[in-house]
């Protein structure tokens, strides 16, 4: 059964949590719910995502649902369907009249369930601010801004979206691994995963999980491979993992593969779409 107060991964953090991935689930409460933290006060979130579905009754996000004293929440993102009927949005859900100079740095949400990036500032509060963050256009930057301050942020299309992560600063990278749909991702889920493929006179190897999802994001961001050849040197287990399929239709456009693929008699396994 879920919790109404305070449903979430931590319920309340007085302290800081970093690098950190909510990678799938469902979340459901009354207040203060949120993908990471239910409330935060004198705390600060940094390098971490939420995917999983978050509703509530009011005070819901997908980082965070109320912050209170001073904050700072930065290089995070939402990808969630995150939902209530008021005081929500993707990043934090409500500012809180004594959450004065809390800041929102280089965030981005992608969920279209409520607002992007903040849902409520309390009109007693002074020195929130959400700063170089940017929400699908499906849905408002801040719902409810009162006193809130709002620097280098707006609104994009999902194309725009997909091409944020220099603007967003060194703590996003690539998805080089297609884990976000080609979304920006925060550097340290790349890990070690390579951002190029091997060539050599018009042919590319494959020899790992890593360089073939590396394949799919390279098509999915319009490198078609036209007159090029692709040798599988390897059979290949994906693991059940989600897969992005090389090419396809999304709210960017149409992308394909034009090349040559030559599996040269390997094997995928557990493939899941």
């Amino acid at each position: 059964d879920s919790d109404p107060f305070g449903a979430t991964l931590i319920y309340k953090v007085y302290g800081t949590v970093r690098d950190l991935g909510i990678e799938s689930g469902t979340v459901m409460g009354k207040e203060k719910v949120a993908g990471l933290a239910g409330c935060i006060r004198g705390s600060a979130l940094r390098n971490c995502y939420n995917k999983a579905t978050v509703c509530g009754s009011s005070i819901t996000g997908g980082i965070f649902g109320m912050c209170g004293g001073v904050n700072t929440v930065e290089n995070c993102y939402n990808t969630g369907f995150v939902q209530a009927p008021i005081t929500v949005a993707g990043i934090g859900g409500y500012a809180a009249s004594d959450a004065s100079n809390t800041r929102i740095l280089n965030c981005y949400n992608l969920g279209k369930g409520s607002a992007g990036i903040l849902g409520t500032v309390n009109s007693g509060t002074t020195g929130v601010t959400v700063e170089n963050c940017f929400t699908h256009n499906a849905v408002a930057l801040v719902s409810t801004q009162n006193t809130g301050i709002i620097k280098d942020s707006s609104t994009k299309t999902a194309a725009e979206i997909r091409a944020l992560a220099p603007t967003l600063g060194d703590a996003f990278a690539e998805d080089y691994q297609a884990n976000n749909w080609a979304y920006p991702v925060l550097a340290w889920e790349n890990g070690d995963a390579p951002s190029s493929l091997t060539e050599e006179n018009g042919v590319y190897t494959i020899g790992s999980v890593e360089e073939l999802r590396l394949l799919s994001y390279l098509v999915r961001k319009g490198n078609r491979f036209a007159g090029k050849e692709i040798l599988l040197t390897t059979d290949l287990d994906l693991e059940n993992k989600p897969w992005l399929p090389i090419g396809g239709a999304d709210e960017v456009g149409d992308s394909f593969f034009g090349g040559i693929f030559r599996g040269q008699g390997h094997l995928i396994y557990h493939l899941k779409v």
